[in-house]
């Protein structure tokens, strides 16, 4: 899992850029323009409206569930911020394995790093790989949908922030639903 501050710091920019702004544009079903971001080495990717911001930065464990790097990817939409992380889990003893818990301890850690109110949880998988979708109210009447995969030992996270409406826009759904494995 990313060091909690940095990826605090990169969620409080997207925050910032829709709070300025980005919610009230019409949204964008133009989605023949979007472009695929698949990282090298990345196992899996995603359409996103424009060429996203990236940030690779080494972590701090503090759980003992982080890796070392993680990298971070940002991209405003025309109703929401989009991101996706992603982590490979350290391979040494006394790191959890079993799967549930993982993704527990991921979910709540992402609830404790955003300051905001866990809405709804519930359990989902991508081609066979566990994960969990999270829905979190945060300050400004913002809100955070969260989907959290652990792939072998790779954390990812695709995340959309935006108003109440902006979780299920046309824009949102497009973003999810393009998530591949590779």
């Amino acid at each position: 899992m990313p060091n909690p501050r940095k990826l605090s710091s990169a969620l409080i920019v997207l925050l910032a850029a829709i709070m300025t702004g980005c919610d009230v544009k019409p949204p964008t079903e133009d989605f023949a323009l979007w472009i695929r971001f698949a990282p090298p080495g990345g196992g899996f990717s995603v359409l996103m409206p424009s060429k996203p911001v990236e940030l690779e930065e080494p972590g701090k464990p503090s759980t003992g569930l982080e890796s070392r790097t993680f990298r971070i990817v940002a991209v405003l939409g025309h109703v929401a911020a989009m991101a996706v992380s992603y982590a490979d889990r350290p391979n040494r003893p006394g790191v959890e394995t079993d799967p549930a818990k993982i993704l527990k301890a991921v979910a709540d850690q992402a609830v404790s790093n955003l300051r905001g109110d866990l809405m709804e949880q519930k359990s989902i998988s991508v081609q066979g790989n566990p994960g969990l979708e999270l829905k979190i109210e945060i300050n400004g009447g913002h809100f955070v949908r969260q989907r959290i995969y652990l792939v072998n030992k790779r954390l990812i996270s695709i995340m959309v922030t935006a108003g109440s409406k902006g979780l299920t826009s046309p824009e949102a759904e497009y973003f999810f639903g393009s998530f591949k494995l590779q």
